[in-house]
């Protein structure tokens, strides 16, 4: 568990997710910016202690 936890809080797999939900978000017809998208990825980040 906690190895998953690991791998849950690198930055990579945070920014690979809130890739693939801005990814969603395009095909329902939103446009996300990319100033977004660093600002929601710089906060998860802040929130969930990320690891490099």
């Amino acid at each position: 568990m906690n190895k998953l936890l690991t791998i849950l809080k690198s930055r990579k797999v945070i920014n690979a997710i809130i890739t693939l939900i801005t990814a969603i978000a395009l095909s329902y017809g939103y446009n996300v910016s990319p100033e977004f998208k660093a600002a929601v990825a710089s906060v998860t980040c802040e929130i969930v202690e990320c690891t490099e």
